[in-house]
């Protein structure tokens, strides 16, 4: 995102400003911004803890339920600056991220109950594919609740930093345009933000 492409995206907030619900053209280019960053980060996410469904439906469930989400909250309230806009975006996707995995953790959990009642066997008593693998335990909603939070626990330059670039998928460089710093100090509190985070993979 260079520059300019800051100083467009702060024309279609105030056009949203303006406008309101009665602007769905720059929602639309709006959520458009955010649509393949959502997509990638969806992907990451799946492939490290749920690596049988990483390029599955649930990777575009989870992409398609957050812009979705940004939408709604687009039509009803609007930011007033692009540093408003992918707050509220790293907002919405951060939860996102945990109603999803802790609907699908549920599945597997239940799903694992239903075989082991029915011996190993789908209700047309075939047996089962595939066992969950460890990945896929219920416990990764836990791990992956804690990460957000500890996310949003981070000194508050530090959090922002790590918002725009792990939830919205800028770089740096962009990020230092929208925090208005230069590259080398996001470079450092990126470095200090996932320090402080649980590792994962990604």
């Amino acid at each position: 995102m260079s520059a300019d492409n800051t100083t467009e995206l702060q024309r279609l907030i105030d056009q949203l400003c303006a406008g309101g619900a009665q602007s769905p053209a720059s929602v639309d280019e709006l959520v458009g911004r955010v649509y393949a960053r959502t997509r990638r980060l969806a992907r990451r996410i799946f492939r490290v803890s749920f690596p049988r469904l990483g390029a599955g439906h649930e990777t575009g469930t989870v992409h398609h339920e957050a812009l979705l989400r940004i939408r709604k909250t687009l039509n009803r309230s609007q930011p007033a600056t692009v540093k408003e806009f992918w707050a509220l975006s790293t907002h919405i996707i951060r939860h996102t991220l945990i109603d999803l995995a802790r609907q699908y953790d549920r599945s597997v959990l239940l799903n694992a109950q239903r075989l082991e009642v029915k011996g190993g066997c789908d209700p047309d008593g075939k047996r089962s594919v595939e066992p969950a693998v460890q990945e896929e335990l219920p416990e990764v909603a836990e791990i992956w609740t804690q990460f957000h939070n500890r996310a949003k626990e981070l000194p508050k330059p530090q959090r922002d930093v790590f918002e725009l670039c792990f939830y919205n998928g800028l770089s740096q460089r962009e990020a230092a345009q929208v925090i208005g710093c230069d590259a080398a100090t996001v470079s450092r509190l990126w470095r200090r933000a996932i320090a402080e985070l649980p590792p994962l993979d990604l």
